[in-house]
C-alpha cells in the first residue's frame, strides 16, 4: 500500500487565505506561512486519500497511526518536483 503526501506550497494561494491543521487547529495565513516555510519552521501537508491539511507534527502522528493499521504501508512525500519514500519502522 502506498500513501502519497504532498507539501502544501505557501505560494499556491492568496496571501490573505489561511491554512489550518485538521487535528491541532494551528492556523496561519499563507502570507505568514510563506515566511516560515523556507526557514523550515512550519510545514503543512496534505494526505491524498484524506484530502485534509495537517501540520508537520500531526502529519507524522497520522502516518504512525496509518502504519499501525497497515504495517506494509509506504509513504511518498512530494515537494514540488521532488519525491521521497518514507518507510516507518
Amino acid at each position: 500500500m502506498i500513501v502519497k503526501i504532498t507539501t502544501i506550497d505557501p505560494k499556491s494561494k492568496k496571501p490573505n487565505q489561511k491554512v489550518k491543521c485538521r487535528d491541532c487547529g494551528i492556523t496561519y495565513s499563507f502570507k505568514d506561512y510563506a515566511i516560515l516555510y523556507p526557514l523550515k519552521k512550519l510545514n503543512y501537508l496534505k494526505i491524498h486519500d484524506e484530502d485534509r491539511s495537517y501540520c508537520h507534527d500531526c502529519c507524522v502522528k497520522r502516518m504512525v497511526s496509518i502504519k499501525t493499521q497497515f504495517p506494509e504501508v509506504v509513504f511518498i512525500i512530494i515537494t514540488g518536483e521532488e519525491q521521497k519514500v518514507i518507510d516507518l519502522k
